[in-house]
C-alpha cells in the first residue's frame, strides 16, 4: 500500500505519570491498528518523560519506554506490522519547552534512537533523516538538538545545509518536511519557527526552495493539542506552502490556552480546525496523469472528520 499515518502527542499514564491524568483515552491507537497503511509517522512528545525523575538518568528513561509500550492497545499498533517511524519534541527529550541545552539530552537521545527505526542518521548530534515512501520523500527534522543552542538557531545550519542538500536532490512528487512544531500559523506564542527570533533561517529555508524552483514541498507539524491546516501564499511565492498538524493522539486536550488562535486566524485552512483526538492518513492516488496527495483528518473512533486534497499542480509543477 501506499498509505500511511501520521499524529503527535501520545501521552499515556503509567507509574507515577498517573498523577497527572489518572485514566487512559487510548483507544484510538486500535483503530489505527486497523488502518491498511505501509507506515506512521510519530511527529514528536511520543513519549512524556517525568521531569527531574526520568530525564535524570538513562535507566530511568528506558524504563518509561519499557512502560507505556507495554500499554496493550499501543502496543497492538506497534507491533501490527506497520512500519514506524518518529521526529522528537521537548517531551521526548527532556523537560516542558526544553531546547537544544538540556544537559541530558545525549542519554535522551540514545534512548529515543534505540525504541524507534533510526537509519542514515547524519553523524553530528542530531536525528534527522530521510524516509523514501512511493512518491514522497519525509525529511524528518530535529527541532530539539540544535533549538537555541546559537543565537536564534531553530535547525541550525549544519542540518539546514543538509536539508538544502537533499532538497535539491530529491526526485519525489512530494516533499514533506516533518517538523515537530508549526511553522506557517502567525498567531501562535508557543514553541514554533515562526517566533520572531527564528524568522532569518525560516525565510532562508523557504527563499531557497521558492529561488532553486524545488516543487512539491509541503509541511507536517504536531504539538499544538488539536488539529488544522495553514496556507502560506505571498505575491512572491511561486506557490503556497501549506503547514498540515495533527494533535493529539492520546495527550488531554489543551483548549484554553489557545482560544485568541482557535477563533480566528488568517492562514488557516477553512473547515480543518479539529479539537479532539485525531490522526491522519495520508493517500497518494494518480488521475489524468497527476499526481494526488489526499489527507483526512480522523477521529478517536477513525471516522472521517476533515479531508483535504493537494495535487503536484497545487505545489509547482
Amino acid at each position: 500500500t501506499t498509505d500511511f499515518l501520521f499524529g503527535s502527542c501520545a501521552f499515556i499514564p503509567n507509574g507515577i505519570t498517573r498523577l497527572y491524568r489518572p485514566w487512559k483515552m487510548n483507544k484510538i491507537y486500535l483503530c489505527m491498528a486497523k488502518e491498511n497503511v505501509d507506515k506512521m509517522f510519530w511527529l514528536g512528545d511520543n513519549i512524556y518523560l517525568m521531569p527531574n525523575y526520568d530525564t535524570e538518568s538513562l535507566k530511568r528513561m528506558y524504563r518509561r519506554y519499557i512502560k507505556v509500550r507495554k500499554d496493550k492497545k499501543l502496543n497492538a499498533f506497534l507491533s501490527s506490522g506497520i512500519k514506524h517511524y518518529a521526529t522528537w519534541d521537548d517531551h521526548d527529550f527532556g523537560p516542558n519547552n526544553c531546547d537544544g541545552n538540556f544537559y541530558n539530552a545525549a542519554l535522551s537521545k540514545s534512548a529515543f534512537v534505540n525504541f524507534w527505526i533510526k537509519k542514515n542518521i547524519p553523524k553530528d548530534s542530531g536525528i534527522y533523516s530521510i524516509v523514501k515512501h512511493p512518491e514522497i520523500d519525509f525529511f524528518l527534522l530535529d527541532s530539539k538538538t540544535f533549538y537555541n543552542v546559537n543565537p536564534h538557531s531553530f535547525l541550525g545550519k549544519t542540518q539546514l545545509d543538509w536539508l538544502k542538500s537533499n532538497l535539491l536532490n530529491s526526485k519525489a512528487t512530494f516533499k514533506v518536511l516533518v517538523f515537530s512544531d508549526q511553522v506557517i500559523n502567525p498567531l501562535t506564542n508557543h514553541e514554533t519557527i515562526n517566533k520572531e527570533k527564528y524568522l532569518k533561517e525560516k525565510s532562508d529555508l523557504l527563499s531557497f526552495i521558492n529561488l532553486n524552483k524545488i516543487n512539491g514541498v509541503l509541511i507536517f507539524s504536531g504539538d499544538r493539542h488539536f488539529a488544522e491546516i495553514h496556507k502560506k501564499f505571498d505575491k512572491n511565492d511561486r506557490y503556497p506552502i501549506f503547514d498540515v498538524t495533527s494533535s493529539p493522539l492520546s495527550s488531554p486536550r489543551h483548549r484554553v490556552f489557545h482560544l485568541k488562535e482557535l477563533k480566528n486566524n488568517p492562514t488557516r485552512v477553512n473547515g480543518s480546525l479539529f479539537i479532539n483526538k485525531n490522526y491522519v492518513k495520508g493517500s497518494i492516488y494518480k488521475k489524468d496523469q497527476i499526481m494526488y496527495l489526499k489527507l483526512t483528518f480522523k477521529n478517536k473512533k477513525g471516522k472521517p472528520v476533515f479531508v483535504f486534497t493537494i495535487s503536484e499542480k497545487d505545489l509547482g509543477y
